[in-house]
């Protein structure tokens, strides 16, 4: 009999643009969060927050950095509300302990990536001792400043489930009845141009980091979920109103759910004055910093630079180079990559042509 070679046929990846009125709800309870914190956020999330009473901007901190590893959702859901639903019915010890699990595993995850070594404590440890709570997540981020009261707060909550699991569900299902709802409505027909936008563009044949970069308009290798979103056999790629410059990706499965800020391809123009506008705000917000504009100044020549050299030429501060860094990359005007453990960076020069285009057609029309 003769010998055959059996070889494996490449994985066919599916890409699709597409409509999800679960992520928007959700992805604005996250950023809501720590919106303050983002060098370069959307304006318009600045005027929603500020809409907002300051008890509920702070509980919803409490929630989402205390209960990250609760509300993080562990699939897909049709709806936010099906989402709270889903939750509402879950064992609270069990809720607890997946919480602080998460926190453990995502703690080390990110530390590693900003080349900070932590061992992986014991859940149950931190959960009996508030010193060690403590400290354990000051290290993690040496530049956060720490709400001692608030930390305090989340750790008691920690140690009474039931107590934890009310205080979730019922900010939750607050944060639809006094924002989600109205904002997601006023968001569908945006978002929807942008899903409509991309029907006619094949992405066929396309690894992940090639689709993402066709849809988001970002360079996502160097991105921690880069090989999550490689390794899918299908990814969604879900447009939202508030969340650009910045790119976020929850995986289940085989299937990666990539967030990003309404747009339409590139080359096409927009029906939506309100859609090409936002666009053109968050280029141009990324350039309206003095300190932004001395990064770029810096990197001119076309020579590649760590970050550290970044910080001593410039004399920042690891946290404001982290802030700026990350919103120059975020709108594409720096590219990004790790190189002998660090972080370097060199100027796009083709965002840079990208912007200038763009502006021209949209003040002359050309």
């Amino acid at each position: 009999m003769a010998d055959k070679d059996f070889i494996l046929a490449p994985q066919v990846k599916t890409y699709e643009v597409v409509l999800s009125p679960f992520w928007e709800a959700l992805n604005l309870v996250f950023l809501l969060h720590d919106y303050d914190k983002y060098s370069g956020i959307n304006e318009r999330l600045l005027h929603l927050a500020q809409s907002i009473s300051p008890e509920l901007l702070e509980q919803n901190r409490k929630v989402v950095e205390g209960f990250w590893g609760v509300i993080k959702p562990q699939k897909h859901y049709s709806s936010y509300l099906t989402f709270v639903d889903d939750l509402s019915r879950q064992d609270p010890v069990e809720m607890r302990d997946a919480a602080l699990n998460i926190l453990c595993d995502y703690t080390i995850k990110y530390a590693k990536e900003e080349n900070i070594i932590l061992d992986r404590p014991d859940p149950a440890a931190l959960l009996t001792d508030f010193d060690q709570y403590a400290a354990y997540l000051k290290q993690f981020d040496k530049h956060e400043e720490f709400n001692l009261e608030m930390l305090r707060e989340i750790h008691m909550l920690l140690n009474d489930p039931p107590a934890m699991k009310t205080l979730v569900i019922t900010h939750l299902q607050l944060m639809w009845d006094e924002l989600l709802q109205d904002s997601t409505d006023r968001a569908l027909p945006l978002l929807q141009e942008s899903v409509t936008a991309f029907k006619n563009v094949d992405l066929s044949g396309l690894s992940g980091m090639e689709a993402s970069r066709v849809v988001t308009g970002r360079d996502l290798s160097s991105t921690h979920f880069a090989d999550m979103i490689e390794a899918a056999a299908r990814v969604n790629f879900v447009p939202l109103s508030y969340i650009a410059p910045y790119v976020s990706a929850f995986g289940f499965g085989d299937e990666v759910w990539v967030l990003f800020g309404a747009r339409v391809p590139e080359g096409v123009k927009s029906r939506s004055p309100e859609l090409s506008r936002s666009e053109m705000l968050v280029r141009l917000n990324a350039l309206a910093d003095d300190t932004r504009l001395r990064i770029l100044e810096l990197l001119t020549g076309g020579e590649e630079l760590f970050a550290q050299d970044i910080m001593n030429t410039l004399e920042l501060s690891q946290s404001a180079a982290s802030r700026h860094l990350r919103q120059l990359s975020a709108t594409g005007y720096l590219t990004e990559r790790t190189k002998q453990g660090a972080k370097c960076y060199r100027l796009n020069t083709e965002r840079a042509h990208d912007m200038l285009r763009a502006l021209e057609v949209f003040l002359l029309g050309k």
